[in-house]
């Protein structure tokens, strides 16, 4: 008997046949099935001749599928019509048969993003899942001639967990000259993109007019993403609403001048919100090394609102603002864009290297306020090492968090 009677034409499963002895030969065949169709069910199993090369008294069935003897054998289903078989067994030297059932029925693939509509600052890292069914990969739409920006990505679920957690860094997303592992981080799963890199596990197959083609660049080009057939933008994608488009297959073709995917799973939308800079938050702690916190959160619960700080105190400064993650994640150089060591803190240099960068539009100055005629303001030296001056970014909740150890006067 099978171990189930209900397979999908995608699983394999095994039989029992229940046999006391240790070897002996046994002939397959069901009506519905060809002899080929057998032959590919039971291929991971011993097959050592077929019935017509067997001598006479092994077997009646000339046509049969012969296989060698053991418990359990094993059952892949794989590529079958999905319908239901008797499946006879027969031991050749022997009178003994075997029938037992099984029902093949279609797998049914299915993807779904685990909300309909992302929302996160331009520039800022954006965080979406894939949830998966009966696949462990599919193709992503991110895009499309209405934006001027589409990128085609194909996403594997090599960790086996039946999700994608995808990572986009807006910032450095359709700049030029950037790889895919800067812009789309999936912990444990693989990310190829036909913007920023290339093709290697899951090429897709392009259709152009009559054409077929796995070349990324002349299917944009034929749909008119970008001003120009070379896919580029001047600078990295704007806010705006970007759809995210799920397939199964690898197969996108030209649509009434729109992407369409061959067999669509889902569809949802990343939109990009303008960057924002609200309020800032002063407190204090008592005096300790500035690294000490294990994050925004730590270092937060740490203070107690001031609007001034004792000599020696840690000094907390709270900024409520987005669009800057992405950049930062950068500057840390982490292409896995790990958001757990980002986020455990940094060395303030990181905002000094925000601020020189040209095009950015980021200033940032902090100074003491005179307190007196003749006081001279203090400037925040930003090149201070991690213990005086510490950052530590939270770009899920868009908060900065710096803390300073006024103890120090390189701060």
């Amino acid at each position: 008997s099978f171990e189930t009677n209900d397979v999908l034409d995608s699983e394999t499963t095994d039989v029992q046949l229940d046999s006391s002895r240790s070897e002996y030969i046994v002939s397959v065949t069901a009506d519905g099935l060809s002899d080929d169709e057998i032959a590919q069910i039971f291929a991971a199993n011993d097959q050592p001749a077929t019935a017509a090369e067997l001598p006479a008294q092994f077997t009646s069935d000339s046509d049969a599928t012969i296989l060698k003897g053991q418990d359990p054998l094993t059952a892949n289903f794989t590529g079958i019509t999905p319908d239901t078989y008797d499946i006879r067994f027969n031991v050749t030297d022997t009178n003994r048969t075997a029938t037992t059932t099984i029902t093949i029925s279609e797998t049914v693939v299915d993807a779904r993003w685990d909300e309909p509509l992302y929302r996160t600052s331009a520039g800022d890292l954006a965080t979406l899942t894939l949830e998966l069914d009966s696949t462990d990969d599919a193709y992503v739409q991110l895009g499309g001639p209405d934006v001027g920006f589409l990128d085609i990505l194909y996403v594997e679920d090599d960790s086996g967990d039946d999700q994608i957690e995808l990572i986009i860094n807006t910032r450095l997303l359709g700049a030029a000259g950037v790889s895919t592992d800067a812009v789309y981080h999936a912990e444990g799963d693989t990310v190829e993109s036909g913007f920023h890199g290339e093709f290697t596990e899951g090429a897709p197959a392009f259709q152009t007019n009559s054409t077929t083609t796995t070349n990324y660049q002349a299917y944009v080009a034929a749909l008119g993403v970008f001003e120009s057939d070379t896919p580029r933008l001047d600078r990295p994608v704007q806010p705006g609403e970007y759809p995210l488009v799920v397939g199964e297959t690898p197969t996108l073709r030209i649509d009434d001048g729109a992407p369409e995917f061959e067999s669509e799973l889902t569809r949802g939308f990343l939109e990009l919100t303008p960057p924002t800079l609200q309020n800032v938050t002063t407190r204090t702690a008592p005096a300790g090394a500035a690294d000490a916190y294990t994050g925004a959160a730590s270092a937060r619960r740490a203070g107690s609102p001031q609007s001034t700080v004792r000599d020696g105190d840690r000094l907390i400064l709270e900024f409520n603002a987005t669009g800057l993650y992405g950049h930062l994640a950068a500057i840390h150089g982490d292409s896995g864009l790990d958001l757990d060591a980002f986020e455990r803190g940094e060395a303030a240099a990181m905002l000094a290297t925000l601020r020189e960068r040209r095009g950015e539009g980021i200033t940032l100055d902090i100074e003491s306020v005179p307190t007196s005629p003749n006081d001279t303001p203090v400037t925040l030296n930003l090149d201070a090492p991690s213990e005086i001056i510490s950052l530590y970014p939270a770009p899920e909740q868009g908060t900065l968090v710096v803390v300073i150890d006024t103890r120090s006067n390189r701060a």
